[in-house]
């Protein structure tokens, strides 16, 4: 499934899937008026390199991404993760894809969480990937 481009920016983490089938998660860096420079997470970090539009997939947001972006699951009730700064708490719903409550479309997408993330806080969500 392709992303809709108009909704990255640099800094959103995709997943490609280039010409030799090799997956590979990326940062955005640039979005050029006909391609996309990106730098390689996983699995040669630091990797720059260019891609085509037809090549950007989105990245499926899951338990070990919310943990990867230091959201902490709730042990009462493991469907609730939140992230907590210093002045303010998030809470992401997995069955329901909502982030702190927004009426907005489900967010499904590692990408969408972290363009929620910056609307609500004007700051970019960590992400750690080992």
């Amino acid at each position: 499934m392709q992303t809709d481009l108009t909704q990255l920016r640099p800094g959103n983490i995709i997943v490609v899937y280039p010409r030799e089938n090799q997956e590979g998660i990326l940062s955005i860096l640039e979005i050029q008026q006909s391609s996309v420079l990106c730098k390689m997470l996983i699995p040669r970090k630091g990797y720059l390199f260019r891609i085509q539009f037809d090549e950007i997939n989105p990245l499926k947001l899951n338990k070990g991404w919310l943990a990867k972006a230091s959201f902490i699951q709730d042990p009462q009730d493991p469907d609730n993760w939140f992230y907590t700064n210093k002045s303010d708490q998030y809470q992401f719903t997995t069955s329901s894809g909502s982030f702190n409550q927004a009426l907005q479309k489900r967010i499904i997408y590692v990408h969408e969480l972290q363009n929620v993330f910056f609307q609500l806080t004007g700051k970019e969500l960590t992400i750690t990937i080992s």
